[in-house]
């Protein structure tokens, strides 16, 4: 049996969906920082202007923005 984990990329390579986070999104003091956040499309040019910030209040977690194009 496969662990949840990878099952979970088996599906996101089977239907070709495209990450656009590529930098640690969380941050805890004496921990290595982690990808945790995930922005996932179908199409290349649906995502732009991806960018962090630092987080809000105490938080651990930076904040995402980005611009989304849809029609």
């Amino acid at each position: 049996m496969y662990h949840p984990s990878q099952l979970f990329l088996d599906a996101v390579r089977a239907t070709y969906l495209l990450q656009y986070i590529d930098t640690p999104t969380r941050f805890r003091h004496g921990q290595n920082p982690d990808i945790l956040d995930l922005l996932f499309t179908i199409e290349d040019n649906m995502v732009s202007n991806v960018e962090h910030h630092a987080g809000l209040g105490l938080s651990d977690h930076v904040i995402i923005t980005c611009n989304l194009q849809v029609s």
